[in-house]
């Protein structure tokens, strides 16, 4: 592979590195989860990103119609969910709870135990808050680290840029390629151990990019052109 085509196929990389970056953290589908009601025959939809959850109904349409009614006077904002604002709401009513409990005489046991399911789901959507809020500002490190190895690879096929390192394309590259994989990993480290939901196109995506990263910095690192080739002394 001669220089051109070197530079060519690193610069596709490390731009496929920055854009699934992005796709990563705007994309809606890093789980998704399906659940069909056996009485109604409804089907709930979820599609969760790093940040909130967007459920959809579908089924007869009357039956989801009057659903969706019921959901909407019962829980206002029910179909899409910010998880750090439901884990601050949620707390907050536990503490309201607790509060009155225990002016009421109960112990934090006898509260506690009473209210283990509403304790358990509030704890699954701080950790799914959790998961976002460290993955997300993770990738955002990455994208970062892939826009300055997109800038670093074309502006060398230009020319170059005199003031930078000779060796900062080949750090942006494997930065971008390794701060994207912990990004997937960090979120998934903290997801909660509760649910059936299953990998979504965005993580499958956001993991591309990194491999996308990766390979621009192991072909930079490890890989010679045509032209360094004849550039060394032959063999005598």
């Amino acid at each position: 592979m001669d220089e051109k085509m070197k530079g060519n196929v690193i610069a596709l990389l490390v731009v496929g590195c920055f854009a699934l970056g992005l796709m990563g953290q705007f994309g809606g589908t890093w789980l998704t989860d399906s659940e069909t009601d056996a009485d109604t025959g409804i089907t709930s939809e979820s599609e969760y990103g790093l940040h909130e959850v967007t459920t959809t109904l579908s089924g007869d349409a009357d039956t989801v119609t009057a659903m969706e009614g019921m959901l909407d006077t019962a829980s206002p904002g029910w179909n899409e969910i910010n998880f750090a604002d439901k884990y601050e709401n949620c707390t907050e009513e536990l503490d309201a709870a607790r509060a009155n409990a225990k002016a009421a005489g109960a112990t934090d046991e006898m509260f506690e135990e009473g209210a283990k399911d509403n304790i358990d789901d509030c704890n699954d959507v701080g950790a799914m808050a959790d998961a976002g809020s460290y993955g997300g500002m993770t990738l955002w490190v990455a994208t970062v680290a892939a826009l300055i190895a997109a800038i670093v690879v074309m502006a060398g096929m230009s020319g170059g840029i005199d003031a930078l390192p000779e060796q900062t394309g080949m750090i942006a590259q494997w930065a971008a390629g390794a701060l994207t994989a912990l990004a997937v990993l960090l979120w998934y480290m903290n997801l909660p151990d509760s649910g059936d939901a299953s990998a979504g196109m965005t993580v499958w995506l956001t993991c591309l990019g990194a491999v996308c990263g990766l390979a621009a910095g192991a072909m930079t690192t490890f890989m010679g052109g045509d032209e360094a080739a004849e550039e060394a002394p032959a063999a005598e």
